[in-house]
């Protein structure tokens, strides 16, 4: 499902009227095995990308909670980096995401920009969710990189949003 929904508007729209966000969140929840929570969010990832109708319905599944319960620095590192792009990816356009992420989240994220035992993949992609739910004051940036500064990740699609 998440290659299915990369860069493909027509695919995102059919997994949202196909329930597939409820059942990603419900996966995510369960905590099932680390390959299946890989699959599950880089495919919440990959559903929210660029569509505020499916970031809605996230919020409306209660996808943030359980999303930011990944976030710790133990967490396996393909894991933690999925699950920063999913939270990311979920906020640029559903402010009810933001405040979500701002009222549970913020000094976790903050905490994982700085921790420079991460891989920068994860620091940068940490920054860049800072910067979208606008916790980052301008012209600060972890890593040395310029507040607003940050390339798209690879191979997301550019548009709205970092």
């Amino acid at each position: 499902l998440a290659n299915a929904c990369a860069n493909s508007t027509e695919n995102q729209v059919a997994a949202r009227h196909a329930d597939a966000i409820g059942v990603l969140v419900e996966m995510v929840r369960e905590g099932t095995s680390h390959e299946v929570l890989e699959c599950a969010v880089a495919a919440i990832r990959n559903i929210c990308v660029n569509c505020r109708e499916n970031q809605e319905e996230l919020h409306r599944c209660g996808g943030i909670q359980p999303l930011l319960l990944l976030l710790q620095s133990e967490t396996r590192p393909q894991l933690l980096e999925y699950t920063v792009g999913a939270i990311w990816k979920a906020c640029t356009l559903c402010d009810a995401n933001k405040v979500a992420i701002r009222a549970h989240g913020i000094k976790t994220i903050e905490a994982l920009a700085a921790d420079e035992n991460l891989g920068s993949e994860i620091r940068r992609c940490c920054q860049a969710l800072l910067q979208v739910v606008d916790a980052v004051p301008l012209g600060r940036a972890a890593g040395g990189l310029p507040a607003g500064g940050l390339p798209a990740p690879r191979g997301e699609p550019t548009g709205e949003g970092p």
